[in-house]
């Protein structure tokens, strides 16, 4: 759904990623600097801790 609405728009999207939930999810820090670079198929998350 968020692809359908969001991808005519021009914004970069990322999925796949193994977090959340199932048998060995990656846990995801909230509030670190991330940068998305979508035409190099990258994401850089800064330290969860300052």
């Amino acid at each position: 759904m968020l692809r359908d609405r969001l991808e005519p728009l021009g914004v970069p999207l990322i999925g796949g990623i193994d977090a959340g939930h199932g048998d060995d999810p990656l846990s995801l820090p909230l509030e670190p600097v991330a940068e998305l670079d979508a035409d190099a198929g990258t994401l850089t998350v800064g330290p969860a801790v300052r």
